[in-house]
Parts: structure tokens; C-alpha cells; sequence
């Protein structure tokens, strides 16, 4: 019986490295060569490279457009912009969906919510998430950005008041955390508060579920481990269960108190779309508010983090953006009698602007993105995606690659001056299914940058001649560690 079992997995294993290495149609693409059961997921392990720069570094071989296999997957990883577009806008309606792994499954609450939902879910109720956003008082959102980044300008200016070094990862972290929170919740984290409050417990399971959905483990990928590996989820995994405990107590606290004339925030303007009298459309409040805050709070702290650690490294750059701002705040002082930036000034910074867009360019917060699948066979650019395709789309291959940028590892402001790059610059992705809090964050970004290099100079301490700016791998890549000098203007 042994030797009978022996060979047929052998057998197995033969039949299924031929199916996954063989081309079935003239126009499918190639990728590298791929091993019965696990695909290509050992190609992603190395001591020296991250699957990002791995991933990029095959398209020099395999072209822009490759099959690779992650277990039994058979994926795509685009890093083509016209491909990208053709199948994420002209052919979206066959992309709209999320592939059904243990680990999305987890992070998403079964597939439920906006960014994590399956095609069904999403479509029933984008349009109401949509008029929540557009309904919510944009005056009311701009108290809140001011406030949140008047807060961070303060505990800042008491690190340098006391000629301490001062360390952004956690302030980051409260900056963008404290904006969602009042914009969606009406609460928030003193920037002063350690880990013990309610809100600010919420910090490391969210750290926790971006480092899971970044694994991409054989759990989710080899088909006979998935109901182990979302049996260990689903029973030993507490990250989902504490933040939907406490979103739901929140929600359960504005049905208590709302002023149905006077929405407070984004939950009070949920609740008036939707009939709270039904239990699911509650636990539909709470998961899109437990969605739309994880989504908005990590990757907007990296992205700011970056700018801080990458200017520090480049004061020429940190001195070009502050006589551009002190202008801004010159013209400010005369006209209004006060020199706080806002959003208004974006138009009138452009070199602060284009800095903003190169460090989200030079350090890709988001490498792959979250993936999509083929609802059906189809042709794409002459390119032929099976039915079930899982679509990897190469943000950082797309923002790294010399095919498209000139001399890409280098910090150059400059060169969206005058050029958008629109056509291969796309940090929030694209089509229907695009980031919703797009404009939320670069909001966030330009505050909080203006009026830190409006206040402050930013330096490595201890005489350091630069901080490291090696990544950390995860579904939102950051920096190491590191902390600054800083010096009032």
C-alpha cells in the first residue's frame, strides 16, 4: 500500500509540473520555471532581496507581463501601465473581484466591507459608502486635519524644546490614526498617551493583520493546507474580533446619540443610509467603519515617515521646500494676519508638492497591492488570462524601473515638476475599484509636511551622516527604526 501511495504522488508530481510549466494557448505568457505543488513561492526567498525587488528583478527576463505560480495560483504580475489599465479600467468588470484565500478572508471579515470584499458585497454597497464620504461636512474634515496637525507640530516642538531626539514612527502612527478616528468616530489619541487607552490599543492589531496579509504563505496558496491554515485564523487569530469589538461599540454609542440633523461623522452619516432597525445593516456599519479605518491609518504613517527620514537625508531638497513655504507664509502674514499653511496653499508650493509625489514614488508604500482575479477567460492586449488568474499589479516595479524613469533610484523631486508621469505614476491604483480615501490622504500628507518643514529642520543625530533607508517588508513597506534632530526655524 505504501509503495502504491508513493507512486501515485509521484505521479502527481510529474503531471503537475508539466501542467503548470506548459503554455495551453499561443498567447500566453511565460515566467519562470515553477515546481509541482508550491509554484514559484521559493523564488520569493531570499537573504538579500524582498519579493518586490525579486519580483521586479524577473520582468528583465520574463518581460513585463509574466505567469507565476504562488502555490497552486496560477498569477499574473503586471508592470506594463498599459496592460494595468486595460485590466483594471477598460476590462474591470472582469477584475472587480478578490481571490477567495484564508488570509483576505480573515482581514476582510469574510470578504465583507470595501477594500476586501468580494465582488457581490462590493457592488451592493460602494454607492452607499460613496454618498457617506461625499455627504460628510468638508469644513468639519478641515478642522480635523488642522487640529490633528497642530497637535503633531506640539508634541514636536516639545522634543526640541527639550533637545531630545525625536522618534516619528509612533507620532506618525497617532497623526494619521487621530484623523480617522475623528473623522469617522469623533474620538481620538493624545499624542502624549501611551498604548493603554482603548484607541490606542488598536495600533498593534493593526500593525498585525498588514504583516499577515503581507506573508503570503503556503496557507493561502497550496490548496490542501487552505482549511488548516483558515481553521487557525478563524479560531486563533484575535486581531479582527478586537477591532470589530470595538467599532461596534462605538456604532452602538452613535445609534444611542445621533442628531439625525446634525451628523457627527462618517458613522452618523452611515447610519442615515442605511435602516438601522435590521441588525445586518448594523454589523454593516461596523465593518465598513472597521474597514475604511484600518485602510486609512498604516499606509498614510509610512508614507509620512518616509518623507520625514528621506528629507532629513537631503537637506538640499529640506531647504528648497522651506523657502518655498516661508514665501507662502510671508505672503500668509500679510494678507491674513497669521502664517499657518492649510490646504489652500498646495497650489502655490509645487516643489513641496513634487517632493511628496517622489518620496511616494522613490519609496512605494504598497509594493503589490492587493490582488484581483479573471472572472473568465480573456484576451488582454493579445495577452491570454485563464479564468481564476490571480493579478499582481507592480506598483514598485512600476516606480523603479529605468524603462520608465530616469535614474529611479534617485531622490529627484524635480522631475514632477513639470510632468505628472500619469501614465505610470499610479501610488493609489486605478479604475472603479481605486483607493477610496484617496484624496483624504494626500490631504493628510500635505498638511502635516508643510507645516513641519515650515517649523522645524530635520537632521540624523548624533552626527550621523545619514539614516538608513533599507525597507522593512510587509503589505505596507516601512523603515527601519530611526530617530532625528530637530532645530527651530
Amino acid at each position: 500500500m505504501f509503495i502504491f501511495i508513493s507512486i501515485l504522488i509521484f505521479i502527481y508530481l510529474i503531471y503537475n509540473f508539466i501542467q503548470k510549466n506548459r503554455k495551453r494557448v499561443a498567447n500566453e505568457v511565460s515566467g519562470p520555471l515553477a515546481f509541482p505543488v508550491i509554484g514559484n513561492l521559493t523564488t520569493l526567498i531570499s537573504k538579500t532581496k524582498m519579493p518586490h525587488e525579486i519580483l521586479s528583478d524577473l520582468t528583465k527576463k520574463h518581460g513585463l507581463v509574466y505567469r507565476f505560480y504562488m502555490g497552486h495560483y496560477y498569477s499574473l504580475v503586471v508592470t506594463d501601465p498599459e496592460v494595468v489599465r486595460e485590466i483594471f479600467v477598460k476590462n474591470f468588470d472582469n477584475f472587480v473581484d478578490r481571490p477567495h484565500i484564508p488570509s483576505l478572508r480573515y482581514a476582510g471579515n469574510d470578504f465583507k466591507g470595501i477594500a476586501m470584499a468580494d465582488e457581490e458585497y462590493w457592488r451592493d454597497h460602494k454607492s452607499k459608502i460613496v454618498s457617506a464620504f461625499s455627504n460628510t461636512n468638508i469644513k468639519k474634515v478641515s478642522t480635523i486635519l488642522e487640529k490633528t496637525t497642530n497637535d503633531l507640530i506640539a508634541i514636536m516642538s516639545e522634543y526640541e524644546r527639550k533637545s531630545e531626539e525625536f522618534s516619528p514612527r509612533i507620532y506618525c502612527q497617532k497623526y494619521t490614526m487621530n484623523i480617522v478616528l475623528r473623522y469617522i468616530f469623533s474620538l481620538e489619541i493624545a499624542m502624549d498617551e501611551d498604548k493603554s487607552g482603548r484607541e490606542a490599543k488598536l495600533i498593534q492589531p493593526i500593525l498585525d493583520i498588514f504583516q499577515l496579509l503581507s506573508a503570503g504563505g503556503a496557507g493561502d496558496f497550496i490548496s490542501f493546507l487552505s482549511p488548516l491554515y483558515d481553521f487557525y485564523l478563524t479560531h486563533f487569530r484575535k486581531e479582527i474580533s478586537q477591532i470589530n469589538a470595538f467599532v461596534r461599540e462605538v456604532v452602538m454609542e452613535h445609534l444611542e446619540t445621533i442628531d439625525r440633523e446634525n451628523p457627527r461623522d462618517l458613522i452618523d452619516t452611515l447610519i442615515l443610509e442605511y435602516d438601522t432597525s435590521k441588525k445586518e445593516n448594523i454589523e454593516k456599519i461596523v465593518c465598513f467603519g472597521r474597514e475604511i479605518f484600518m485602510a486609512s491609518t498604516e499606509t498614510t504613517a509610512n508614507t509620512l515617515e518616509w518623507f520625514l527620514l528621506i528629507l532629513a537625508n537631503n537637506k538640499n531638497v529640506q531647504e528648497k521646500i522651506y523657502n518655498e513655504l516661508k514665501a507662502r507664509m510671508d505672503q500668509n502674514m500679510l494678507k491674513e494676519g497669521e502664517c499657518k499653511l492649510t490646504t489652500k496653499d498646495r497650489n502655490s508650493t509645487p516643489y513641496l508638492n513634487a517632493a511628496i509625489k517622489e518620496t511616494m514614488r522613490y519609496r512605494v508604500i504598497g509594493p503589490l497591492g492587493l490582488p484581483r482575479i479573471a472572472k473568465d477567460d480573456i484576451l488582454v492586449k493579445d495577452i491570454f488570462i485563464p479564468k481564476g488568474t490571480q493579478i499582481f499589479q507592480n506598483f514598485y516595479g512600476l516606480s523603479n524601473s529605468d524603462k520608465f524613469w530616469n535614474e529611479p533610484k534617485t531622490f529627484m523631486p524635480e522631475r514632477f515638476l513639470n510632468n505628472s508621469h500619469s501614465d505610470v505614476f499610479i501610488p493609489f491604483s486605478l479604475g472603479p475599484r481605486n483607493c477610496l480615501g484617496m484624496s483624504l490622504a494626500l490631504d493628510e500628507m500635505y498638511l502635516s509636511c508643510a507645516n513641519i518643514f515650515a517649523n522645524f529642520k530635520l537632521s540624523p543625530p548624533n552626527g550621523l551622516p545619514a539614516l538608513n533607508e533599507s525597507e522593512i517588508w510587509g503589505l505596507a513597506l516601512h523603515p527601519h527604526k530611526f530617530s532625528l534632530k530637530l532645530e527651530k526655524r
